[in-house]
């Protein structure tokens, strides 16, 4: 085929999957420098924040990101920047994230390319790239939507790719996948610009990126006409919220047909001209904001033709290369609705029964399923994808094969059979499964690392086969002498070392817990147990109490003549029947109904005496579910701080630990949600608001000790405890703990909890 060679496997994209342009797969590297450098605040989570999380497009397994944004010091922008990227550290797999804010003007017409200012941002840019980087990330040569200061940032630093330490130059390339997923992370960086500063311009930049995935493509390889940007800044123009949509890229007939250079062609052009009739001709009644982007469109149009068949043959030429085997997820993975594995061991082989309408790739998958308590619908419906046979090509009609993995992949009690299918079937939300139905696929929720949510079920003859039967072999493992705990040993109804992989997630480590079921569990789940039992032997004080008991559910002569106390089950959790009364008003009802109400002793008394036919949510652990029916009646524990003198509130502090050491805690401050989450050495990593209301109370040190001494004494691998404030730190009170918080983290701290967990147990 002539044309230009196809991009190498070493030099291309860091994200797989078919989409016109070549994006093969680069290996990462352990640890790597990258900076950063984009125009405005919010291009760096528009355009790469799945990279600085280290969800998507990681450069390494640990990244060491610099960021620097060329306009708005001094302004909201800058301020903006600055909690968005705490948000990010949070949320991110990096080894760190640095910043810093620039004072050149934020503006768009044609001399905003040169960013004029008392210093030379090319001095500048040359002092950053002296300190030496593995990478260099920009804006692409289209600005993505033709804005003049990413092109003019774009080109300065090509101009500087020489310099010194200036690394391999990537850009952004965002392209358009129909099943595309925002990690949480990302997500919340999105809603904080959003938050911060209203605006219908973001607004809609930031609603069009939604079903686009981020790419980081090297400089040589961004491979798009020049011009596009023009269809970009129309699609701002018209408010047709679809400026990223690249809708010419997608095949023009059934996916899966061998992408050519003819079939894309004439699509292109017509692409271009109906862009010039609508954005430029002078009978058009939009109005041209920026007449230099027609004139650069009318500049290319005369060698766009040459220049597009040069470069659609160079894609025609990759794909082809690539045509044997599918890069990247496959479009369709389902469960097979199959018995699940019942020993430990490793997989052997899949046999399989199938009919195909149509030549197609397929592949076998092992599927662990996750239980998530904070999503209680999804409940048998979040899986781990553990590993796949890979992609295997299969022929029209009846198939009876048997496919081998190419490298073991560990099984364990309950993982199950899966498959997938690379074909492309369009929108998934519009099939949601029915929670009844034993299988179904990975829907719009789609996956954040390899876990996912299975919540879609679409017509079958869409996947273009049926699959008749399927069974996975298994071996069992040869016994492992047992491993030496590396703290302390834990206690033995904790116990899932048998089970702990060096690959186990903080998802798959709260599944295995969640399938325990030893009575001395009782001591952490029941209230009442662990106020009279653990909390004692311990030595912390427990919330006082007013009545404890599994048998006498008469608490209203407790209740008579008080105007503060909490009502509560000793054996549910999620606040179920939770009465917290203060001045007569239940302050839940206020919370969460924004109203306040005055519950009588008499309604207390009748939800009470329900108890014992009432039990935890079934999607909670097993050892909550057994847990006796009880009442308990306490006081109320309020603190006040120096910061709001005279002001009295519910403040909770909530500790993670493992093997007896704080990760991370959280402040919360009565039902309103993760005020602050705070370092075990007391450093603010990121805060709803700013001191007061969310000030860090001067006992947290000894708070860290309290929480501790419990999980130590208890010897747990893992456990949160939860620490009440009385005054301005008079005292402290332990009011709960938790085997099985419902609490979503980041992945941030979910890693650092996995890894301390699975340390623990000699992994």
């Amino acid at each position: 085929m002539a044309g230009t060679a196809p991009p190498t496997a070493e030099e291309g994209s860091f994200r797989q999957g078919y989409n016109c342009f070549a994006r093969p797969k680069r290996a990462a590297r352990s640890a790597c420098s990258a900076l950063l450098v984009v125009a405005h605040a919010d291009d760096e989570t528009l355009f790469a924040g799945e990279a600085l999380l280290g969800r998507a497009a990681r450069l390494c397994a640990k990244t060491t990101w610099h960021v620097v944004v060329a306009t708005g010091q001094a302004t909201r922008r800058e301020k903006e920047l600055r909690v968005v990227l705490n948000i990010a550290r949070a949320n991110s797999l990096a080894a760190s994230i640095t910043s810093e804010v620039w004072d050149y003007d934020d503006c768009d017409y044609l001399s905003c390319e040169q960013f004029l200012g008392a210093e030379s941002i090319r001095d500048k840019l040359r002092a950053v790239l002296s300190r030496g980087w593995d990478f260099v990330v920009t804006h692409n040569e289209h600005g993505e939507y033709h804005h003049a200061q990413h092109i003019g940032l774009h080109r300065i630093l090509k101009a500087l790719a020489g310099a010194e330490g200036f690394g391999q130059m990537l850009v952004f390339n965002p392209l358009p996948e129909l099943n595309a997923t925002i990690s949480l992370g990302k997500q919340r960086m999105l809603q904080t610009y959003l938050h911060l500063a209203e605006s219908n311009a973001r607004q809609r930049v930031f609603a069009s990126l939604s079903g686009y995935s981020e790419h980081l493509v090297p400089l040589e390889h961004f491979q798009r006409p020049p011009a596009l940007g023009v269809y970009f800044w129309q699609g701002i123009g018209e408010d047709l919220g679809n400026h990223f949509a690249y809708d010419w890229t997608r095949p023009l007939k059934a996916w899966g047909e061998p992408f050519t250079a003819k079939q894309c062609g004439p699509a292109v052009q017509e692409f271009f001209i109906n862009t010039w009739r609508r954005s430029c001709e002078e009978k058009t009644t939009t109005p041209i904001r920026f007449p230099e982007i027609c004139l650069a469109l009318q500049r290319h149009s005369a060698s766009l033709g040459a220049e597009l068949w040069r470069r659609l043959q160079a894609m025609e030429a990759w794909v082809e290369l690539q045509a044997s085997t599918p890069r990247g997820p496959a479009g369709l993975r389902c469960q097979a609705a199959l018995p699940s594995a019942e020993v430990k061991g490793s997989v052997t082989a899949w046999d399989v029964e199938l009919e195909a309408s149509r030549e197609m790739h397929l592949e076998m998958l092992v599927l662990r399923p996750i239980i998530v308590g904070w999503k209680e619908g999804y409940k048998g419906r979040t899986y781990k994808i553990q590993g796949s046979s890979g992609p295997r090509r299969v022929k029209p009609g009846f198939s009876q094969v048997s496919w081998q993995p190419a490298a073991p992949i560990p099984v364990q009690p309950y993982d199950e059979v899966g498959w997938g299918a690379f074909v492309e079937i369009g929108n998934l939300s519009a099939y949601p499964a029915d929670p009844k139905r034993e299988a179904a696929c990975v829907g719009a929720r789609g996956c954040e690392g390899d876990i996912c949510v299975f919540d879609t079920w679409p017509e079958e003859w869409m996947a273009g086969f049926q699959m008749h039967k399927a069974s996975m072999r298994t071996a069992p493992l040869a016994a492992a002498p047992p491993r030496a705990q590396k703290f302390f040993q834990v206690m033995e109804a904790l116990d899932i070392s048998e089970f702990v992989e060096s690959s186990s997630s903080y998802e798959e480590l709260l599944t295995l817990r969640h399938r325990l079921e030893h009575p001395d569990l009782g001591l952490f789940e029941d209230k009442i147990r662990l106020r009279r039992e653990l909390l004692p032997a311990a030595g912390v004080e427990a919330t006082p109490s007013i009545h404890l008991s599994y048998d006498d559910f008469d608490v209203a002569r407790f209740l008579h003549g008080r105007s503060s106390y909490v009502v509560k089950p000793s054996h549910m959790s999620e606040s179920q029947h939770v009465f917290v009364i203060k001045d007569g008003l239940n302050l839940l009802h206020s919370t969460w109904f924004a109203s306040p109400a005055r519950n009588s002793v008499q309604e207390i008394q009748a939800v009470v005496d329900g108890f014992p036919q009432h039990k935890a949510k079934d999607w909670e652990c097993r050892a909550l579910l057994g847990a006796r029916p009880g009442v308990i009646v306490e006081e109320l524990v309020l603190a006040t701080k120096a910061e709001l003198p005279g002001k009295y509130m519910v403040d909770e502090y909530k500790f993670y630990t493992s093997w007896g050491e704080t990760i991370l805690a959280e402040n919360i401050i009565f039902s309103s949600g993760v005020m602050m989450e705070i370092s075990r050495d007391g450093q603010i990593l990121t805060a709803k608001d700013g001191c007061p209301p969310a000030c860090l109370a001067p006992c947290f040190r000894e708070m860290v000790r309290m929480a501790e001494q419990v999980a130590t004494y208890a010897r747990t691998d893992f456990l949160r405890v939860d620490i009440l404030v009385q005054g301005n730190c008079e005292a402290l009170y332990v009011s709960e703990v938790e085997l099985f918080p419902a609490s979503d983290f980041s992945p941030a701290l979910k890693e650092a909890v996995a890894q301390r967990w699975r340390s623990g147990y000699g992994v």
